[in-house]
């Protein structure tokens, strides 16, 4: 995760396998000026991962398409998300 580690970071997209992912998706806090995050196909993203962009707070465009694993549990909590 140290390769996407920086604060000017705005747009990204993942496409990874379940070995990276939760790696990937634990570092993304950090990335606070995140504004598009595009996770389409990232079949194993699950609510836990979903949890962990909380902190994203300046998210404003998030793919989740094909994250079948993903419930409407896992989207209520990026309900405090306003950007």
């Amino acid at each position: 995760v140290d390769y996407i580690r920086h604060e000017l970071v705005a747009r990204l997209g993942i496409h990874t396998d379940s070995a990276k992912l939760r790696e990937l998706v634990t570092g993304l806090g950090s990335l606070t000026s995140l504004t598009s995050l595009n996770l389409e196909g990232c079949y194993d993203m699950t609510d836990e991962g979903v949890r962990a962009l909380k902190s994203t707070t300046a998210l404003a465009f998030l793919n989740l398409g094909g994250c079948y694993e993903v419930t409407n549990e896992g989207m209520r909590a990026l309900s405090s998300l306003t950007a």
